[in-house]
Parts: structure tokens; sequence; C-alpha cells
């Protein structure tokens, strides 16, 4: 079986594969670091985070070589097999992807968060430069950024430091060529890079849009003296509740009316307006491609 690498190099995002004389290296480091947390370090509630050895031929080690932290990632892998009950019969294509949230980017699109909170997520939840993680076969990116500093001040989790962590290994018979491709790389300046052949770019910029115009609402209820509930009512036209999450090709007004109803359900007409309210104060990067 072949395993392919199709990376975005020109804008400082690299894909080392298990063929490379660096893919040891690299990997035993990522390994050390989860068995060894540094203090202030999140805690580990599952084991999905341990790098399984008989992944190792269809994983890779992703490194940001440059000057920019990224904040999402979408890859995308294209498998070629061989049916098992009739090798004769020609190769079977096709591709699956995977990628962050994006729409609940914490980094991306920082609504009603803290300044607390954004100095724990810019740490945790970027990939600062210089720092790596391993790619397994599933899509997860496994490993921190204490490759290159420790956390310090708010990005320190409280409440110690967590274990290691484990994911089960997968079966690749009859698997021909694999092709793990970076369709889209967001930098925490805004600024994105890749074919956005899964349209990325665009479900963090949708969700960013529609925020703004669910808080419009919002506002515009506020100066009108409308009561709390008037309010997520007007808002319920553009952004309908539901009773389940939606898919995740769904548009964002329908992901983030399913979370308004859900707090609104939890919290309150009152508290669920005030969280609204405080998206104002969400500082945006400049979204723009490369």
């Amino acid at each position: 079986m072949k395993f392919l690498c199709e990376d975005l190099r020109e804008h400082g995002v690299v894909l080392i594969p298990p063929t490379s004389r660096e893919f040891e290296g690299l990997l035993d480091d990522i390994q050390n670091r989860l068995n060894h947390p540094v203090e202030g370090s999140p805690p580990r509630f599952d084991r999905t985070d341990r790098i399984d050895i008989t992944d190792r031929q269809t994983s890779a080690i992703l490194v940001n070589i440059s000057e920019r932290s990224v904040a999402a990632i979408q890859q995308v892998r294209h498998s070629r097999r061989i049916p098992p009950v009739e090798p004769d019969h020609r190769p079977i294509e096709w591709a699956d992807s995977t990628g962050p949230g994006a729409r609940n980017s914490s980094v991306l699109l920082p609504f009603g968060l803290s300044a607390k909170q954004l100095a724990l997520y810019g740490y945790w939840h970027v990939i600062l430069p210089g720092s790596k993680r391993y790619v397994s076969p599933d899509g997860q990116l496994i490993g921190n950024n204490t490759d290159v500093r420790p956390p310090i001040g708010d990005e320190m989790w409280a409440g110690g430091i967590g274990g290691g962590g484990g994911s089960g290994g997968s079966n690749r018979i009859h698997i021909e060529t694999i092709t793990l491709s970076l369709d889209g790389v967001f930098f925490t300046d805004g600024t994105f890079a890749g074919p956005n052949t899964c349209g990325l770019f665009e479900k963090v910029t949708e969700s960013a849009e529609a925020h703004r115009q669910i808080l419009t609402i919002a506002k515009h209820g506020q100066d009108r003296g409308d009561t709390p509930a008037q309010i997520l009512a007007q808002i319920q036209t553009i952004a309908p509740p539901a009773e389940r999450p939606p898919s995740p090709r769904s548009p964002a007004l329908l992901h983030l009316g399913y979370k308004i109803s859900w707090q609104q359900l939890r919290a309150g007409d009152e508290r669920t307006l005030q969280t609204i309210l405080s998206w104002a104060d969400a500082e945006l990067p400049n979204f723009r491609k490369l």
C-alpha cells in the first residue's frame, strides 16, 4: 500500500510521512510529552490521545513552520482500494474529510468568551509556530504546544494535570493507495490557505455572519424595550430551534438556533439574551484568503 501526503508547504504547514527520517524523532517527542504532561496541562477524561503504533503506516506528523499560529485545519483522505471479494475488479476510489468544528472555533469565533478563556484557548486550541502534531488515520491531531514553550498565566488549566490516553488501531487491508491532503488551514490572524474544496473558509465566515445577524436582532429588540421572550421569538424566525443537533452541512443559522434553544431551556430567556448580547465584545480576525 502507498501512503502519500499533500501539504501546504508554501504556506508553512507541512506533513512528514512515516517514511521520512524525521518521523521517528518527532513521534517520540510527541509521545513523551503526552506521557509526561507539564504543569497547567488540561485533564484528559478519555483515552483518545495515545498513539497506536499499528496506525503508523497511514499517519503523519504535521509541523507548523510558519510565523503564524494555526487555528483550524481541514484534512481530506483520498483512498483507492481493491475489492476483497473480486480482486480483479477495478479499484474503488473514495474520499473522507475531517476537520475541527469550524462553526464553534473558540479562537476564530470567540463569541461570549472572557479574556481568561481566550488566553487559555489561544494556547491549547491552536498550533503555535514551530509546534507539531501527530495526524492519526481518523484525523485526530495529537500533541500540544509544550514542544515550543510551556503554558503561562491564564493559559494554564486549573485543577491539576491529566494522564495519557489511547486509541484503537484500524484495519487497512485491501487498500491500494491513501493520500492525505490539507484542504484548508486557518491561521489565527484570519488568513486562510488551501484548495478549500470542503468549504472550511465559508463555514467559518458564514458562522461569523450568522452571529452578527442574531446580535443585530437582539440589540434592536433591546433598544425598543422588547422583553427577552419577544426578542428570542424574533431570533427564531431566522434561527429556528431544533430538538437535535443539525447535520454538519446545515446552514450556520440552524446550528446557532439549536444552541440558543438549548440554552434557553437550561438557563431561561434573560440569561440566554445576555449571552447573545455579550457577542458584541468579540473581536474577530480579518478573514481573507491568501
